[in-house]
């Protein structure tokens, strides 16, 4: 059918060291949570696949309610930057803790109001047809002669250390950025160029970090997106350029 593959799950081809150690951890959090009860004790149990499968439900409860903070947490900003209303609900953090959400939306708004970039649009779909792949794209801007593309995240910190930017993220950008900013006149990255994450932390509140890409990172960047391109058609067997297998 030619469908293109998300930038998303080209990404992925290139191993997390970070997110399979956070995934690791809440596991062993969960296998815990069941060696501490009498779980182990009961026939129910007895038998292991059962017990295995009771504990990867509980560790993927942890990271489906961190997902879904992450989608309130977006939808409301676009919401916002929409200028539509959204719904200040209460929500909960990794710690059981109840927050308005506003408190987390908010500050990252006013993150963005002083950066003084121009946005041109939000949740936009973009493709490259050139290389076979799509994504769903935060924000594009404008901030004098610079091009950039923003893209928000919501992540745990911990006081006085810095941002931890996950493998990937900045990759994310330069693609969206090829996608949306490209043009067939000059070869991409041009210096005006730049990319942004920024950062809405869940476990500070009310801490955003701003973390910035200039166009030799975005470059860089853009080689190691086409090297995990290149390892997803030969992973899937599959190149919608062509719509034929490779």
């Amino acid at each position: 059918m030619g469908l293109l593959p998300s930038v998303s799950g080209i990404t992925k081809m290139w191993a997390n060291p970070g997110l399979d150690r956070w995934k690791q951890d809440i596991t062993i959090e969960a296998a815990l949570k069941y060696a501490k009860t009498d779980y182990t004790e009961s026939s129910e149990w007895s038998n292991d696949d059962l017990l295995y499968a009771a504990i990867r439900a509980e560790s993927n409860k942890v990271a489906g309610a961190a997902a879904d903070l992450g989608v309130k947490i977006h939808a409301a900003i676009e919401s916002a930057l929409r200028h539509q209303e959204w719904e200040n609900q209460a929500v909960e953090l990794a710690d059981g803790k109840l927050v308005e959400l506003k408190e987390l939306v908010n500050p990252a708004l006013e993150k963005l109001e002083e950066l003084g970039i121009n946005i041109v649009e939000t949740e936009k779909v973009v493709t490259s047809l050139s290389h076979g792949y799509a994504g769903q794209m935060d924000v594009s801007y404008v901030n004098g002669d610079l091009a950039g593309v923003l893209d928000f995240k919501s992540t745990k910190t911990k006081p006085t250390k810095k941002i931890d930017v996950r493998q990937g993220q900045s990759m994310q950008i330069a693609a969206y950025h090829h996608a949306c900013w490209s043009s067939k006149d000059k070869p991409h990255f041009q210096p005006n160029h730049q990319g942004i994450n920024l950062y809405i932390s869940t476990t500070e509140i009310g801490r955003i970090d701003v973390v910035k890409y200039d166009s030799a990172e975005l470059a860089k960047q853009w080689e190691g997106f086409l090297a995990c391109l290149t390892l997803w058609r030969l992973q899937n067997n599959y190149d919608p350029r062509t719509k034929e297998v490779v």
